[in-house]
């Protein structure tokens, strides 16, 4: 029986298709704050900025294929800080990365039927968690708190904290120790059968592949056999889960 349900974020809970693009309000936002923490002329800090930004698209573009150690925004900033012989403390740094990616979270918006179905979930008895692929943890936060349901999720397990990403099974075997359940009676739900199926499914949990977008139709029917549910309506996790 299934007593914890656990989420990918991006192209399950929320669209996050935006992520990557930096608006004129990030980059103020980083700017501002740098030379406020760091005591920065804006020349400094907008070349720190743009080394950032380099770093921060390697680092995705190296990161969607297989299996890696994550790098952090706060490793990414620290080495655009460092090529710029620029030192500012650590908390500084958290601080300039909390604000830029605050705004960027306002990029993300829930897909269709989280918002309702979501308390419904947690009301039937469900315990909630996320596990993401993400560099920064502030920009998953800020994303459930704008939208009030933040307080649903017992925990938040952030790939730049573990230090690895999915599928790697760091990741997972994390997000089970937090759970402290039986794998049997845990349910993960994603949207890639790589990075949310595969490795969830070969450590004993229920696995549940969902399309929710509409976008990956063909290659989600493909594996969606090997999956214990297939879904394509956020809204019926609320009988499948039942189901499992």
């Amino acid at each position: 029986m299934v007593k914890a349900i656990a989420f990918d974020f991006g192209g399950t809970l929320f669209s996050t298709g935006k992520m990557g693009t930096f608006t004129p309000q990030m980059h103020e936002a980083f700017i501002s704050s740098l030379m406020d923490c760091g005591n920065l002329s804006r020349e400094d800090a907008e070349s720190v900025y743009s080394s950032y930004i380099e770093a921060w698209k390697s680092r995705r573009a190296r990161g969607e294929s297989l299996p890696e150690r994550e790098t952090s925004s706060l490793d990414l900033l620290q080495h655009a800080l460092a090529a710029h012989g620029i030192e500012i403390d650590s908390a500084a740094a958290v601080d300039v990365l909390n604000s830029f990616h605050r705004i960027e979270s306002d990029l993300f918006l829930p897909l269709t039927g989280v918002l309702e179905t979501l308390p419904r979930l947690h009301e039937n008895g469900y315990r909630l968690f996320i596990a993401s692929n993400n560099p920064w943890s502030e920009s998953i936060v800020a994303s459930l708190r704008r939208f009030n349901i933040d307080h649903l999720f017992e925990e938040i397990v952030v790939s730049c904290d573990v230090g690895y990403r999915k599928p790697h099974s760091q990741m997972f075997s994390e997000l089970l120790r937090r759970i402290d359940l039986a794998p049997s009676q845990v349910l993960f739900v994603g949207d890639s059968y790589l990075h949310d199926i595969e490795t969830p499914k070969s450590m004993g949990m229920k696995t549940c592949l969902v399309d929710f977008e509409g976008r990956n139709k063909n290659s989600q029917l493909e594996h969606s056999e090997k999956a214990d549910l297939f879904l394509t309506q956020f809204p019926e996790l609320l009988l499948a889960a039942n189901s499992l």
